[in-house]
């Protein structure tokens, strides 16, 4: 009898040991969950995970949630159940200390962050945007040497300053976009060779790029938008073997952009808009082969657009406007292929253009405006199929005498500004049925127009109180159509 109850224990404590191996949820670990899910306000019918969160299965099995061989939970994941509209008290997290991966972005915990995320030993993901924190982050927090992600963007009353970082660090991606972290970039970043994601956008950051970055080869992206980086930008950003997207906008930096040499940078995307540059533009910007957008708007550029013969470039957004370039358009700019965007605005861009040079059929916006050029106008029926369509097109300043009448076949236009001007005379009304009907924009404004050719029909047009995404200007003599 003592052999048979032996053996009954023994095959009872290997069933135990089999049903944790398998991940069997420990009760405690359980309990803290449901009162969590007690304390968080959600909308039942729109949820993807809480409501499934069945108290008579395994917890392991729940929708967001993981666990390791002894049956502590090491996921928790909510960031994309949608129907969570309050938060829990933060600190239940900390009766679940086997976590490796916190995502709660848009929980709205309303409350200062904790210190205790430190003590999490196997910490790998922490993902925390939306969730109303406020106070100091601890330094501790970025020094956790098994943390690869840290994402605490848009807690706009968060703050903090980041710290040296340890050797051989194991982060990979740092996204602080939209919080109160300010200070330096510390020397130390270059100790994370493993970053391939930066993302410090409209925080409080300033002082001068490192030269350690040139370390990170495996950075993707770096994004410093929005604060108050300063000094010249390092030639070493251009050789970074990695690096697709690159934004500097709004921020301080100044100095001139020297031309560099043999730069074989994967850069796709880079926006340096808003800085104190000055000089002219280097040409090494358009012969990056896999450059498909470029702002460079806001600057003290001046001078002729460079020599770019037989340079091929993916360019699709360029934008050069509000500088003080001067001369006629290079024809290189004509001859991007997969032009999409293009603004020369407030510039000082003179002589004639022909639009019907684009090779691109198709280019959503166009922006000659405040300028000094003339725009052939006179485009004859054989070569309106060389005409690209256009979806928004401004030439305000563009010393137009008349309506173009080649905007009738435009068939795709939304946006359309032909203000300040000398067009007299009156307005046609074959205007009306600009882009099928479906012009939603029409600036005529600060011209010599004297009335309109009967009948109009304003299709999509709307002016006065109340309308937000569709107007009409014309002259101020029109009642409440003009300005």
């Amino acid at each position: 009898m003592r052999i048979l109850m032996f053996n009954m224990l023994l095959l009872f404590s290997n069933l135990f040991t089999i049903m944790h191996a398998l991940g069997q949820c420990l009760p405690d670990q359980k309990s803290v969950l449901l009162q969590i899910r007690t304390e968080i306000t959600y909308n039942s019918s729109e949820s993807t995970k809480l409501v499934l969160w069945d108290e008579g299965a395994d917890c392991c099995r729940w929708p967001g949630l993981s666990c390791n061989a002894a049956g502590y939970i090491t996921t928790l994941d909510l960031s994309d159940d949608y129907s969570i509209r309050g938060g829990f008290n933060v600190s239940l997290l900390y009766k679940l200390p086997s976590l490796s991966v916190i995502m709660l972005d848009w929980v709205k915990f309303s409350a200062p962050f904790p210190d205790f995320f430190t003590d999490f030993t196997n910490l790998t993901v922490l993902s925390l945007s939306y969730c109303n924190f406020s106070g100091t982050v601890p330094h501790k927090l970025f020094q956790v040497p098994t943390l690869q992600t840290i994402d605490l963007s848009s807690n706009g009353m968060l703050g903090g300053s980041l710290p040296d970082f340890p050797e051989n660090g194991s982060l990979k991606s740092l996204t602080l976009r939209g919080t109160m972290f300010s200070g330096n970039l510390p020397e130390s970043i270059g100790n994370l060779r493993l970053l391939s994601h930066i993302d410090l956008t409209d925080c409080y950051f300033s002082g001068p790029i490192p030269a350690s970055i040139i370390k990170l080869s495996k950075l993707v992206e770096l994004s410093l938008s929005g604060n108050s980086f300063s000094g010249p930008i390092p030639a070493s950003l251009f050789f970074l073997p990695s690096l697709q997207t690159l934004s500097l906008d709004e921020n301080k930096f100044s100095g001139h952009m020297n031309e560099l040499r043999n730069v074989t940078s994967p850069l796709e995307s880079l926006d340096l808009t808003d800085n104190n540059l000055e000089g002219t533009i280097p040409s090494f910007f358009f012969r990056l082969q896999n450059l498909t957008s470029l702002y460079l708007s806001s600057h003290k550029f001046f001078g002729q657009m460079i020599d770019l013969q037989n340079v091929t470039s993916p360019l699709q957004y360029l934008d050069l406007s509000s500088n003080d370039f001067e001369g006629t358009i290079h024809p290189f700019l004509f001859q991007l292929q997969n032009l999409t965007m293009l603004d020369l605005s407030s510039n000082k861009f003179n002589g004639i253009v022909h639009l019907t040079n684009f090779k691109s059929q198709y280019i959503d916006t166009l922006d000659f405006s405040n300028n000094n050029l003339v725009i052939e106008t006179t485009i004859s029926t054989s070569e309106l199929h060389l005409l690209p369509q256009f979806g928004v097109l401004n030439l305000d300043s563009c010393n137009l005498q008349k309506i173009p009448y080649f905007l009738k076949s435009q068939s795709k236009l939304r946006g359309l500004d032909l203000s300040k001007n000398t067009i007299s005379g009156e307005i046609p009304n074959w205007i009306w049925g600009i882009g099928n009907g479906q012009l939603s924009y029409l600036n005529l404004s600060h011209n010599r127009l004297t009335h309109m050719k009967e009948p109009m029909e304003y299709a999509s047009l709307q002016s006065g109180p109340g309308v937000d995404h569709t107007a009409l200007y014309v002259n101020s003599s029109f009642l409440f159509l003009f300005d």
